[in-house]
């Protein structure tokens, strides 16, 4: 077998070895090893194919809407990879399909130039000068077993697929690479094409798959730069095609950011269409969905008014308390970035070095890719020249110490960078004073703790910021989070108010029992309303594999079998807000739905 895979690796290709050898056998054996033993290694295909089986029809109970009340609904996975966005959109796709909609799936077929999964694409313009040669079989590859993986998933749904490549032309291409390569002015400058700031989804695009954020002005950066561009551009002139051909009522896809589906969100809402955005969030065994936008920017956005009423009862009030305090050792959410915190105060204030006598600041960072990729920055450039302004600050404080905790997901939780704020920080500072601390990403220091001893505590794009808030820590927020504008922390407008908040850090003008108060009541609605339950789906987060359906036929999947699929749907038909609480409970005062 070993000498058989040699001749082959030698013959054809590494590439060929994998995808064509490899994988095929790779699926087989979880298919074999799932019948016997694990149902959770089983693929996609293979899962949907033994409900189907428990299933009285694969057409059960299809309603027959007409065509006035009927509605043409595209999924928009592009690819196959992410195992749990195949999951979750081919499950709501085919709940739809019985409820008597249209539903179609959207996906690449080796059309794009690059996405995030095959930045080469089908080796097409000059990718030689990055990748080592390849026979023409090998070149497309991936792209092959993406397509494969799709059909096997939706083709036994008899859910009615496109092809990006049915509007594909080589003419088409060219323009677009001309029209980028007499437009493009480095990383920075807006690039608009047809109403689309591409510039932004490249540059998101190429961080994300450099893991850092700041380029670098070397050859590699370039090149993924440019690639993602002409993407860019391309796909923007195939979706103007597909869709007026096939006139869709709304979009559905997953993040609403980067290449595939950051593009994707800007061209609906210039074009007047409905488009939903999905993501797994923190909570585990649940799902969160927004109108317009990715849910980042969206919960930065929303009205106080949809939560601040919130009649707290004391059983909301134990949930809460529950759950923010179980997030201090994890158990209850999808990564857990410090599995064995230091929970004993007087062992952590020796860790680090700190002096409980003197005044303590804490400052708490993101992954410099995330924080840029999902928030756009409104005072300072980015992360780290809030991070560098803040340590000036502090080197003439010497009776402050300022304690830095780096986000532990740089070295733990299954998430790296490429860009360690440590080594940005050392580089920036040969030496720092006797009275900041940098506490590594490796070190078992709970932020949570850290901050119940600190005076105050800053933070920049990071969530933790409603923990602190609820524990009664004065909160200052440097950057754009879901916590800003929430009415509990201290919001920086300005450099100059920032300068003047840390100048005041031993009195703000903040009252922590008002803003645990807010911290609490928002919580409720992050954690508990807009993290809608989905028991139909697990998976591992961090790897996104041994994804699960957990459902036994079609008949689970149809209107009025779970409130969870029931918002989803509604949701995404009628434009209701996606949450989980029942509407018309008195406790909660929720706004009018969002409509096209």
């Amino acid at each position: 077998m070993l000498r058989r895979a040699w001749i082959i690796t030698r013959s054809f290709g590494y590439d060929v070895l994998k995808f064509e050898l490899f994988f095929p056998l790779r699926d087989t054996w979880k298919n074999i090893i799932a019948k016997f033993s694990l149902s959770q290694f089983k693929t996609m295909s293979s899962q949907w194919g033994s409900i189907l089986k428990h299933s009285d029809s694969n057409r059960i109970c299809v309603k027959n809407l007409p065509d006035d009340v009927s509605q043409h609904i595209i999924f928009a996975p592009i690819n196959s990879f992410g195992e749990k966005v195949t999951a979750f959109e081919s499950l709501v796709a085919k709940s739809l399909s019985l409820q008597g909609h249209k539903v179609s799936i959207l996906t690449c077929d080796s059309s794009l130039p690059a996405c995030l999964w095959n930045v080469y694409g089908d080796h097409s313009h000059d990718t030689e000068i990055f990748s080592p040669p390849k026979t023409e079989y090998s070149k497309k590859a991936l792209c092959r077993q993406c397509t494969k993986k799709n059909k096997a998933t939706y083709s036994n749904l008899e859910l009615n697929t496109i092809s990006l490549k049915s509007y594909a032309s080589q003419e088409v291409l060219l323009r677009a690479v001309l029209f980028v390569d007499s437009n493009m002015n480095g990383y920075y400058e807006p690039v608009i094409y047809k109403g689309i700031n591409v510039t932004e989804h490249a540059y998101s695009s190429t961080i994300r798959k450099m893991v850092r954020g700041t380029l670098k002005e070397d050859e590699w950066s370039k090149f993924l730069f440019r690639r993602f561009m002409v993407s860019a551009v391309y796909y923007i002139d195939m979706l103007e095609k597909m869709t007026a051909e096939q006139k869709p009522d709304c979009f559905v896809c997953v993040h609403g950011i980067y290449l595939e589906h950051g593009v994707l969100v800007d061209f609906a809402n210039n074009n007047n269409i409905r488009v939903v955005v999905h993501g797994t969030p923190y909570r585990k065994g649940t799902i969160w969905l927004a109108h317009k936008d990715t849910y980042h920017r969206t919960l930065v956005n929303e009205p106080i008014d949809r939560w601040d009423r919130i009649n707290m009862t004391d059983e909301m009030k134990t949930k809460v308390s529950a759950y923010l305090n179980s997030k201090i050792s994890g158990g209850r959410e999808n990564v857990n970035y410090n599995p064995s915190p230091i929970l004993d105060k007087e062992q952590m204030l020796s860790e680090i070095g700190l002096d409980i006598n003197k005044r303590i600041v804490s400052v708490f960072t993101n992954t410099l890719w995330d924080a840029q990729v999902v928030y756009k920055s409104n005072v300072f450039e980015n992360m780290l020249e809030w991070l560098y302004e803040t340590i000036d600050y502090f080197i003439s404080c010497p009776d402050t110490q300022l304690a830095i905790r780096i986000h532990p997901a740089e070295s733990k939780g299954g998430f790296s960078t490429n860009q360690p704020i440590v080594e940005e920080i050392n580089n920036k500072y040969p030496s720092l004073p006797s009275n900041i601390f940098i506490i590594a990403p490796e070190s078992d220091v709970s932020s949570v703790l850290l901050a119940d001893v600190s005076s105050a505590a800053i933070i920049y794009a990071t969530k933790l910021g409603i923990e602190l808030a609820y524990r009664k820590v004065p909160l200052i927020v440097a950057g754009e989070t879901l916590c800003r504008g929430k009415g509990f922390s201290i919001d920086i407008s300005s450099k100059e108010h920032y300068v003047a908040t840390l100048a005041s850090i031993g009195n703000l003008n903040i009252d922590v029992g008002k803003a645990s108060v807010l911290a609490e009541k928002y919580a409720y609605h992050l954690f508990f309303n807009l993290m809608i339950e989905f028991p139909y789906i697990t998976s591992d987060f961090t790897t996104n594999r041994l994804v699960q359906l957990n459902f036994n036929s079609l008949q689970d999947i149809l209107p009025g079998k779970d409130r969870g699929l029931d918002v989803v749907c509604e949701g995404i038909l009628n434009g209701k807000p996606f949450e989980y609480m029942d509407l018309e409970d008195t406790t909660f005062a929720i706004s009018g739905a969002l409509t096209r």
